[in-house]
């Protein structure tokens, strides 16, 4: 199934062979025969369109600057500078904070990812001279890691810090 998104399951011995009574050619594969007895449509073998990555400016507000960037990325890292201009600490501070298997910055690129270290080859960016980023993150990410960097800053997110990303 060419780029068609699978799921396995186990099915006993009975279920088999209640499928394989159903087989009508040797070339007919397990799925096109259960499609057949829940009459489902014919399955394509063209591959999902991949999402579209949202193209634009993203914007944020930080106590009443507004910074501009052309990428998420960019607005991300950006956002994350401006709050260290405002706090000498606040880079050290945020890094002692962590998502279920990330830091959100570190001095070292593979403390980043607690899990797997070696993700750093491919996903850390120089945030600063000494500091580091995780920037393998969707928007969603960003918005949650951004809300507990106001945490840590003192700052309140929606209020000190706006968000203005392409919807």
């Amino acid at each position: 199934m060419n780029g068609i998104e699978t799921t396995a399951i186990k099915i006993d011995i009975d279920v088999h062979r209640a499928i394989e009574a159903r087989r009508k050619t040797f070339s007919q594969s397990h799925n096109a025969i259960l499609r057949e007895i829940f009459s489902l449509p014919e399955a394509t073998d063209r591959a999902p369109d991949p999402p579209k990555r949202r193209t634009g400016t993203y914007s944020f507000i930080l106590i009443g600057e507004r910074v501009e960037e052309g990428s998420l990325k960019a607005a991300y890292l950006a956002c994350l500078l401006k709050m260290a201009e405002l706090d000498s600490q606040f880079l050290e501070s945020l890094s002692k904070k962590t998502t279920k298997a990330r830091r959100i910055v570190s001095r070292d690129p593979r403390e980043l990812y607690l899990r797997k270290p070696e993700l750093s080859e491919k996903y850390a960016s120089r945030l600063t001279d000494i500091w580091w980023v995780d920037t393998n993150l969707s928007q969603q990410q960003c918005e949650q890691r951004l809300k507990l960097a106001c945490e840590v800053a003192g700052l309140q997110f929606g209020n000190d810090l706006e968000l203005i990303f392409p919807s």
